[in-house]
């Protein structure tokens, strides 16, 4: 068996970042890695990121922090880089919820330099959240409005200034007098309570990881978001508002791109998802599916199951108030709708039986074939080590397709993914098909992979020129095949 070890030998910094549209499973291999590290850095996007961890003996959704919390105990350190935009309010709440489970923070850093979520972004945000007529279906966090006052050099506030009383209230009388606040008193005194309980962790984080990285320090950098949401490479307007490229995710911790050793791009295999509006080729049911998981209200995972016929259990958690719903994606009646051939049917059976509903929204996530042409754009500038996610769920299908290529309006092919939305959306996608395979959850050697899955697999390799480096094999961090190097 190949091992992560061997893997790792003689590396210092690894990202790990999503070559998609996100929703990749960037915690699991993050918590995978978090063993070898010293040093777990998050250096783009803020509380529009969202993962689902368990620790505590239940089920947290996390937007700031980096996912594997429980090994502070450990002695392992986080930073939250300048490149992130902050909500002080949800940072403090996650704080307290690591406190509450005997988990030491002093381990934590927080750049300075990082943007603060102000309350007028929140409001300003309100208006991006629909996805009606087109919308660009904000989270509704205020992360863009933050990053466009960083652009527009207008009224940025950043984490720092927390810590600086007087450049806090002088920003927010200019803040007052521009109409962005109507009490900068207020405002004031609830930021100074936050200033309290931030005390101690707020830092110039790029000084701290360049000397940790001269004392020969590893790292692991997690992510946020995808790179085909990039607003630099993505599908705009349908982006995120930061780069989360692996040159956007380390000029965000205040370092080079040089200074990373592999960066692993995972890519959701054999199929993948979008949430919300943007053009998305390989689509299973294309517009039609679109338009019902863009519509208003978005449909949730507990619609789904009511109109599949498939029992379900709600459950409160006792501290978040957060709702979980517990079912069996695999009961008959969704294995039934994942071979029915009505394309939209096909689309809610695969997200019950994937679990694809957003951590941080609950937005039923849009479901396609994965999209070797727009892997390959993302390996030309993420590099070529890959990580298959998801794998698992393509266990018990009599066959399962990838898209190799794309057909033009006039009938031409097409290999090459150019992120301008209305070619995008012009197009249909070629695909390969294979055979299906019986589950695979828990294999953790190369040998053990379907035959049909290993072919699959080289063909990707070879039309996106990248190097699969890995297999998730289930959800659990042991379920996972390591197959090489680049």
């Amino acid at each position: 068996m190949k091992s992560i070890d061997a893997f790792l030998k003689d590396k210092q910094v690894v990202a790990v970042l999503c070559n998609q549209w996100g929703d990749t499973g960037k915690g699991k291999v993050v918590h995978m890695l978090s063993g070898w590290a010293d040093i777990i850095a998050r250096g783009t996007g803020g509380p529009n990121a969202g993962h689902t961890t368990w620790w505590g003996g239940r089920e947290v959704v996390q937007n700031l922090l980096p996912s594997p919390v429980p090994s502070l105990r450990e002695g392992k350190q986080f930073i939250l880089g300048r490149g992130m935009a902050i909500d002080p309010e949800k940072l403090v709440r996650e704080l307290e919820d690591v406190v509450n489970n005997d988990i030491p923070i002093s381990g934590i850093r927080v750049s300075k330099d990082a943007l603060m979520i102000m309350p007028w972004h929140k409001e300003q945000d309100k208006g991006n959240v629909s996805q009606q007529d087109n919308g660009i279906g904000s989270t509704g966090k205020g992360v863009g409005p933050c990053y466009t006052s960083l652009t527009s050099r207008h009224h940025t506030f950043r984490i720092g200034d927390l810590v600086v009383p007087n450049t806090l209230w002088r920003k927010l009388s200019r803040a007052q007098e521009s109409g962005l606040t109507r009490d900068a008193s207020a405002l004031y005194e609830r930021l100074v309570d936050m200033r309290e309980r931030l005390e101690g962790i707020v830092c110039n984080t790029d000084e701290f990881l360049h000397s940790a990285l001269s004392e020969g320090k590893r790292v692991v950098i997690e992510g946020a978001q995808g790179f085909l949401l990039s607003v630099l490479f993505g599908t705009h307007p349908y982006v995120t508002s930061s780069d989360p490229s692996i040159n956007g995710t380390a000029s965000g911790l205040g370092i080079s791109a040089k200074a990373i050793d592999v960066c692993l791009g995972l890519v959701k295999f054999p199929f993948m998802t979008r949430v919300g509006n943007g053009p998305f080729p390989t689509e299973i049911g294309g517009v039609i599916s679109k338009e019902y998981c863009t519509s208003d209200p978005v449909p949730r995972v507990v619609d789904e199951l009511e109109r599949a016929g498939v029992p379900y259990e709600r459950e409160r958690d006792r501290v978040t108030g957060r709702e979980r719903v517990r079912f069996d994606s695999y009961h008959p009646n969704i294995l039934a709708l994942v071979s029915s051939k009505d394309p939209l049917e096909q689309n809610i059976g695969l997200r019950l039986h994937m679990k694809e509903y957003g951590a941080t929204t609950g937005r039923a996530r849009r479901i396609g074939r994965t999209d070797a042409p727009a892997a390959k754009f993302a390996v030309m500038v993420n590099g070529r080590a890959m990580i298959l996610t998801k794998v698992d769920c393509a266990g018990g299908l009599d066959s399962f397709s990838i898209a190799t290529a794309y057909r033009t309006p006039d009938g031409h092919l097409r290999e090459v993914f150019d992120p301008d939305p209305d070619y995008l959306n012009s197009l249909v996608p070629e695909v390969r098909t294979y055979r299906g395979f019986e589950r695979i959850a828990g294999v953790q050697e190369e040998n053990e992979l379907p035959y049909s899955l290993q072919k699959a697999i080289a063909d990707f390799e070879k039309i996106t020129n990248g190097r699969v480096v890995g297999v998730s094999t289930g959800p659990r961090p042991e379920e996972f095949v390591w197959r090489g190097y680049c």
